[in-house]
């Protein structure tokens, strides 16, 4: 009788998880479970090898880890926190890579995972120090296999859009070695990427050859196609097995063009399968930046700490204002030349006249709060469009800089868009001329400390001049336009305005470029024909052959600088206790060991608690309910096969 009862209860289970997961579905959850599973087993070695203290088996074991994840990845919707914690970068988070104990275990709250390991293995070269990131990992995984137990949380809808997407963003992010930035493993992560949009749309390519066999031709063509880009640089046997990866590093910039290429034809294949097949995903427009470890959040916060406030008519506000519109001009001149010379058809002229485009926006963006739509027309990378670089919202200085220095040639479509960036210069240098409202130190103290994050959370990734190399340009004139705005301040903070000024100056001397500018020079009356020409003539090295040493150098005084930006704004007072960067919940680099308010995770944080299954057992121990629903689960599926086998015998 008790057997028929379990029979009967688990047959329920079935009919009712048929009802919800398409055969489709779950096939694939069934890949990603299987995935998970294994992840947990190859952490594990991993752990074993960390605690040897041997780099080369470490290294190795790190690399058998991560393709499992990256070819179940597209599932970040369904997946949420728990993507974020094994997989998400440092940028995801307000604060980088600093660290809290208090968050370690409250769902999406702070940087670990596979990154994590990453830099832990690759650039500190911190074995033991990653054991227990590792271990963390595992139980991460756990989480991962529990969210993965129950097919009916996914849908045909979710699944597609997150292939999709996922194809998008090899192309319009993932190329600048964002992921695996220190490892160089970029084509692991592109192959495995790509092996999992094959595993994952494989159970509908029966279904789409049948309603529309152009569209299921075109998918299976333009993934074959993809792999033949890879294919020179995944290392093989000679029975054809894997066994290793080219570094991405050795992978030249016409390659690079040619794998984006592909994986943005991979992602309108899917996007037409799913059309196809009546799978309707969510629409373009409401897509917005964040992806697979980016989750972002929309809760509203109502501040309740007054602030000091400094309106556009302030001198403090005024003097950096004056800064950037000294500067403006020689902007335009410098864009207005670029068109010329764009318009002459000399390729290599064209590109040394881009770079003299460059340091001046990157010094007034830091005040893009205050002028949004312009420093989305100027500046935007292709990510924050779902279609990436296809969507022809994407113009600007990235826009010029992939056809120039991707495509390696000069077309209409470039000149135009080098023409647009003067029109919208012009537009910035008279709102900076005639400041509205917008111009306050709430909204410059947020492009101030979002600007010294991002540096080296972000931008040290080469995400920004991806394929013009002038990532260290970048970080030498963010950093200047950080402090140009500050200056004026420090009459009302001289402490820490001394402690910015040498934050940045050290930050300036990791970068080992040759100029006679001077980072400090930074009021109206600073701005000369010279001082032009040292800014613009400047030699700021090639970030493909900076050194692991250079780049933690950026990375440690980045974050020093950030820290120090954030201390002054609080001396200050103009963070409200709804900033990230408000002295109660900022966490400082690389860890905060004073208290941390944790009301901004209050919800985070009983979620979690409602899992402890005791006081030893920690947030990832399975309680009985949890582990029932899953033995259930996989229960009702061996007995729907046994079923069904029975059926056609």
């Amino acid at each position: 009788m008790m057997r028929s009862a379990v029979v009967f209860f688990a047959l329920a289970c079935v009919i009712q998880s048929s009802i919800a997961a398409s055969p489709e579905v779950m096939s694939v959850v069934s890949f990603a479970r299987s995935n998970a599973v294994e992840s947990i087993s190859l952490a594990q070695d991993l752990v074993k090898a960390l605690e040897s203290g041997d780099k080369n088996a470490s290294i190795a074991a790190y690399t058998a880890l991560r393709p499992n994840y990256e070819e179940i990845e597209h599932l970040y919707e369904v997946f949420g926190d728990t993507d974020s914690d094994i997989d998400a970068r440092p940028y995801a988070y307000p604060y980088g890579e600093a660290f809290s104990a208090q968050l370690t275990e409250i769902p999406g709250a702070v940087f670990k995972g596979s990154h994590k390991i990453e830099l832990m293995l690759f650039r500190e070269d911190d074995l033991p120090g990653a054991v227990s990131w590792t271990e963390q990992l595992i139980k991460d995984y756990e989480i991962l296999i529990e969210k993965l137990d129950d097919p009916s949380d996914y849908t045909p809808e979710a699944i597609m859009h997150g292939v999709a997407e996922l194809a998008y963003e090899v192309s319009k992010k993932k190329l600048s070695s964002e992921e695996e930035t220190y490892s160089d493993l970029s084509i692991l992560i592109f192959y495995h990427n790509l092996a999992g949009i094959k595993n994952i749309m494989e159970p509908w390519i029966e279904a789409l050859q049948e309603s529309n066999p152009d569209s299921a031709q075109g998918l299976i063509t333009s993934i074959d196609a993809a792999n033949a880009t890879l294919a020179p640089y995944v290392l093989r046997d000679g029975d054809g097995n894997v066994v290793g990866y080219e570094p991405y590093s050795a992978v030249n910039v016409t390659t690079r063009r040619n794998i984006q290429k592909s994986f943005y034809d991979v992602g309108l294949a899917v996007e037409d399968a799913a059309d196809s097949l009546g799978i309707e995903l969510v629409d373009p427009s409401e897509a917005g930046e964040a992806g697979e470890g980016e989750a972002e959040s929309s809760d509203e916060c109502t501040p309740y700490v007054e602030t000091a406030s400094f309106s556009n008519e302030s001198p403090q506000i005024q003097n950096g204002l004056a800064y950037f519109s000294a500067l403006m001009p020689y902007a335009v001149q410098e864009s207005e030349n670029f068109v010329e010379v764009l318009k002459s058809g000399d390729v290599d002229a064209a590109k040394s006249a881009y770079l003299s485009t460059r340091p001046i926006y990157e010094q007034v963006e830091v005040l893009a709060p205050s002028f949004i739509d312009i420093d989305e027309a100027l500046d935007a990378r292709e990510y924050i469009y779902f279609r990436g670089e296809l969507d022809d919202s994407f113009r600007g200085f990235h826009r010029v800089e992939r056809l120039l220095f991707g495509e390696n040639m000069i077309s209409n479509d470039t000149i135009s868009l080098a023409e647009d960036i003067i029109d919208n210069l012009k537009d910035l240098q008279g709102r900076l001329e005639n400041p509205s409202e917008d111009f306050n130190s709430a909204n410059a103290w947020d492009g101030i400390a979002g600007l010294a994050s991002e540096v080296p959370s972000k931008k040290i990734s080469s995400e920004e001049e991806t394929f013009s190399d002038l990532s260290l340009l970048i970080f030498y004139n963010n950093w200047k336009g950080i402090w140009s705005q500050i200056y004026p301040f420090c009459d009302d903070a001289p402490k820490e305005c001394e402690e910015v000024a040498q934050a940045i100056q050290d930050a300036r001397d990791c970068l080992g470029i040759n100029t006679n500018d001077d980072i400090t020079a930074v009021s109206a009356a600073n701005v000369t024909e010279e001082s032009i020409s040292n800014l613009l003539n400047a030699d700021y090295k090639s970030y493909a052959n900076a050194t692991m040493d250079t780049r933690k150098c950026i990375i440690d005084k980045g974050y020093a600088v950030r820290d120090a930006v954030v201390s002054m704004g609080n001396a200050l007072n103009v963070f409200d206790d709804c900033s990230d960067f408000y002295e109660l919940k900022f966490i400082n680099y690389p860890e905060r060991t004073t208290k941390l308010d944790l009301s901004k995770y209050e919800g985070e944080s009983e979620a979690g608690e409602a899992g402890e299954a005791g006081e030893a057992g920690g947030i990832y121990q399975e309680d009985e309910t949890s582990s029932s629903r899953g033995f259930l689960v996989n229960l009702s599926l061996t007995i729907l096969a046994t079923v069904v086998g029975a059926v056609f015998i």
